[in-house]
């Protein structure tokens, strides 16, 4: 059923002749080509958007296992307390910005947040090598070439007694 003057169509074309005012039915039907080439665009771009935000929420639950089977794991380290001497010290400093008042726009000013993290590196007596996350006061207070006994769990650092 064809009454145009009603908008009453039977095909996408008729539509497209209703929508234009158009006599050529090959116009109308190159014009409803390019509407499904547009909405094919459409749905590639929400394709990839949907994988985007997969992806991302698998890389952040993965971060999440590894993060808890480490944690396991140390738990069900024991406790060890070797002979040992540091032989580094290093540290890692980040820093970050946010914007003031949830403003992105940054136009309230930022706040910035430094952190630094501190590591060292303890040798046992047979050669092999740990690299452990240290407190800031117990950073300043290693030197290197210090000996003493190291405690540790797994990954985790106890603390260093010097002799």
């Amino acid at each position: 059923m064809r009454d145009v003057s009603r908008g009453i169509v039977d095909s996408p074309a008729d539509g497209i002749y209703n929508m234009c005012g158009k006599n050529d039915v090959q116009a109308a039907l190159a014009a409803c080509h390019l509407c499904k080439e547009e909405v094919y665009m459409t749905e590639l771009v929400m394709i990839l958007l949907v994988a985007m935000f997969a992806a991302t929420i698998i890389f952040v639950v993965i971060a999440i296992i590894r993060a808890i089977v480490q944690w396991v794991r140390n738990n069900h380290s024991p406790v060890l307390t070797i002979p040992a001497r540091v032989v580094a010290k290093r540290h890692q400093d980040s820093t970050q910005q946010v914007a003031n008042a949830g403003d992105p726009t940054g136009a309230k000013g930022y706040t910035t947040y430094q952190m630094t993290t501190y590591f060292a590196t303890f040798e046992a007596e047979d050669g092999t090598r740990r690299e452990f996350t240290v407190k800031g006061r117990e950073y300043g207070m290693l030197s290197q070439g210090d000996r003493g006994m190291l405690t540790y769990q797994g990954t985790r650092y106890k603390g260093f007694h010097r002799l």
